[in-house]
């Protein structure tokens, strides 16, 4: 045996090689004590069980005490003594002159056989020892031990219960992670491939600038790590714009998804507190195994992980498509519209870059930041600001007005300091106006500030596209550089045809016609559609239509930080296609057509409250005509 000692100083056995032990030279015998109750002699017999003496002296036990469960209230050594009595042959107490000695406990009894003399007194003189082995054998107290014997099992039962509920919930939870991982998989497969069609991968300037700046400036691109965790530069200058760019290029297809992204990271339909209701409730194991799959809602851009799926691996596709979207977005590579949106991503930029430096600014200074209702006049100021002057300047600008701020913070203590914040918009207008109306006026340019380090997009624009230093170039000037455009590139919805060869006598209808051609779009439900519009052009206000369609997208229950979802990227992407075709042309009916033309590919089952199914595409469309046919009537609501 192994002996141990425990924490009151007892010595007991463990399982474990054989130790040798000795018989006492005061051998203690234990006898019943008269009318006590069974369950009392039990608890003496095991307290008193002695297996020996080890080497150094110490009674070896059988049992600790804590082992021996007395009752509430009660101490060990009183419990053991009113179930029997322990006694030492040939051992006199020094006060009563009893023999056989009655140790009252287990250390009075070491205590003699390590040498030592009995105690003072024994259990059979000993007055406390005495009244409390009578109040334990009183009838009334053998009731009340019952009951908190009762009690305890009772509490045990309980314990037990407890555990096996928080195993079923574990399990149930375990589960319903199972389930949500399946549907993730499902909803954002690995998909990677060894020969890409680099001519289906495009977008528009910002987002493939987007795209690039994420590649390039992530932490790692297998996969890449989500955007809201970047520790250094974030993506964009602000969170709503890294939310709404992470959904652009989603939705083109430069990015994907990568299916091991955090749970948490996917809106669902319903929680597993729904899911659970919803479950056969009967055991654990029944619920656990009857939970409903979850339903993949849409997904929050700053949470997910990303990878490019243009390659046979995340590393190799990362590289293909940074060379790929670097050819694109080469200003020389561009036709005069997309070195326009450049230029204007540039400008937006630094609006962006001045008041993500000025509310630093008014953040280091203990003030609070600018109001809501303060900040579309904010925004509207730097816009025209960033068209004329550099970041640099513009930092410029908005480090005095910070500063202005604290000063009259320091020198009107007792006012409210949201105050001083008004006071720095209302500087920075000031200063602003007079720098946009004196473009000769000089502003000593300020450096990038170490604290807060421009975002990636800023960088990859600046340094990567533009080749121009942000801090000290203004747009007017970047614009000169640029090298000549290429030509337009050709008309996505043109067929061709020669001039001689078309029917229309205007080229507006040849090309709305020729857009129901497009492939897949003549044999959908949609092509019905469009050619309801070609045959009521004369009646359709297109440029109405497209703004009331667009309001769908803020009746999707979507709200700035939450998931987006497919719906939401069918009326954004369909809006978007709009708008290029627009820019191209200028052209806003054929914009409408163009947005009907991308509805084709939005092929994912779709209900109605009114029940009917369809694909999310068709009934996109339907809103669309509806709109389009409904121009003189107020408030248009889609059935959603």
């Amino acid at each position: 045996m192994i002996l141990a000692v425990t924490s009151s100083g007892e010595t007991v056995n463990q399982a474990g090689p054989e130790h040798k032990l000795s018989e006492p030279d005061f051998p203690v015998t234990v006898r019943p004590r008269n009318g006590s109750h069974e369950e009392l002699v039990e608890m003496g017999l095991r307290y008193w069980d002695l297996l020996g003496v080890a080497e150094d002296g110490r009674p070896v036990w059988a049992v600790t005490t804590r082992q021996i469960g007395p009752d509430p209230g009660t101490q060990p050594h009183m419990t053991a003594l009113a179930g029997v009595i322990a006694e030492v042959p040939n051992v006199v107490c020094r006060t009563c002159a009893t023999t056989p000695w009655q140790p009252a406990s287990r250390a009075a009894f070491e205590s003699l056989i390590r040498g030592g003399a009995p105690g003072r007194t024994c259990a059979a003189c000993d007055a406390t020892v005495q009244r409390a082995v009578a109040y334990i054998l009183d009838p009334s107290w053998a009731g009340q031990r019952k009951f908190e014997a009762t009690q305890r099992a009772q509490r045990e039962q309980e314990r037990q219960q407890q555990r096996l509920d928080q195993a079923g919930n574990a399990r149930v939870n375990q589960r319903w992670a199972e389930l949500r991982r399946e549907a993730i998989e499902n909803f954002a497969p690995l998909k990677l491939s060894g020969a890409p069609e680099w001519s289906e991968v495009t977008a528009n300037v910002e987002t493939e600038a987007v795209a690039l700046a994420c590649i390039r400036h992530a932490p790692a691109t297998d996969p890449i790590p989500p955007i809201g965790s970047w520790a250094i530069s974030p993506l964009t200058p602000n969170n709503d714009w890294s939310n709404s760019a992470a959904a652009s290029f989603w939705r083109a297809g430069l990015l994907a998804v990568d299916p091991k992204s955090d749970a948490s990271s996917f809106g669902l339909k319903f929680s597993l507190k729904e899911a659970s209701e919803a479950a056969d409730r009967s055991t654990w194991e029944q619920m656990a195994a009857t939970l409903p799959d979850p339903i993949i809602t849409g997904i929050y851009p700053l949470e997910t992980s990303w990878y490019s799926p243009h390659g046979p691996t995340m590393q190799t596709a990362a590289s293909w498509l940074d060379n790929h979207l670097a050819e694109r977005l080469n200003p020389a590579s561009m036709d005069v519209g997309r070195q326009q949106a450049l230029l204007d991503l540039a400008a937006r930029l630094i609006a962006a870059e001045t008041i993500r430096y000025l509310e630093f600014q008014l953040d280091t200074l203990n003030l609070p930041p600018v109001a809501d209702n303060h900040r579309p006049r904010l925004e509207q100021l730097v816009e025209r600001l960033s068209k004329q002057r550099s970041l640099g300047e513009t930092y410029h600008i908005a480090w005095q007005c910070a500063r202005a701020a604290a000063a009259a913070a320091q020198t009107n203590p007792r006012a409210p300091r949201e105050n001083m914040t008004t006071h720095a918009v209302n500087q920075f207008e000031q200063r602003a106006q007079d720098a946009v109306a004196n473009p000769g006026q000089e502003l000593k340019p300020w450096r990038e500030d170490n604290r807060l380090p421009l975002s990636a997009l800023t960088k990859l624009v600046f340094y990567g596209l533009l080749n121009v230093q942000p801090m000290h170039a203004r747009l007017p000037a970047i614009a000169d550089t640029l090298p000549e455009p290429i030509a337009d590139l050709p008309d996505p919805l043109d067929t061709g045809l020669d001039e001689d060869e078309q029917e229309s006598p205007t080229g507006q209808e040849v090309k709305l016609r020729d857009a129901v051609t497009i492939p897949g779009l003549a044999v959908s439900p949609i092509a019905s559609a469009v050619q309801e519009i070609l045959d009521n052009m004369a009646l359709i206000d297109p440029e109405a239509t497209m703004v009331k369609f667009r309001s769908i997208g803020d009746t999707l229950d979507v709200h700035a930080d939450g998931p987006v979802t497919p719906l939401r990227g069918a009326v954004d992407a369909m809006t978007a296609a709009c708008q290029d075709v627009v820019a191209a042309t200028g052209d806003a009916l054929l914009g409408l057509v163009a947005a009907c033309a991308t509805a084709n590919a939005f092929m994912t089952p779709y209900t109605d409250s009114s029940g009917t199914e369809c694909t999310m595409g068709v009934y996109l469309t339907e809103q669309l005509v509806t709109f389009a046919f409904d121009s003189q009537r107020e408030n248009v609501q889609p059935r959603l």
